[in-house]
């Protein structure tokens, strides 16, 4: 009987961990097409904000291999926000 617990624990876990893949993917994925919409006027007035933005993704998606799902979620959905920073950072600076 405390077997069978302990495995409908693991499988408990394995579930709950496959759910959360699937959102935290999509989420990532919205998050490097947001980016990937800034021009090459980005890239010259704000060139530090997009290599951040880059970095933030390369870390999303390494927490993302690591399985840490909830992390790569919280990073992703900040993205945008950021995005909008560094747009404006470029308009200025045109």
């Amino acid at each position: 009987m405390k077997h069978l617990r302990i495995l409908f624990l693991l499988l408990s876990c394995v579930l709950v961990a496959a759910c959360a893949k699937g959102p935290a993917e999509e989420a990532l994925k919205e998050a490097e097409a947001t980016v990937e919409t800034l021009g090459e006027d980005v890239e010259k007035y704000a060139g530090e904000g997009l290599a951040e933005l880059r970095e933030s993704l390369s870390e999303a998606r390494a927490k993302f291999d690591e399985g840490d799902y909830a992390v790569v979620v919280e990073t992703s959905q900040g993205i945008p926000a950021k995005v909008e920073e560094v747009k404006k950072a470029a308009e200025a600076k045109k």
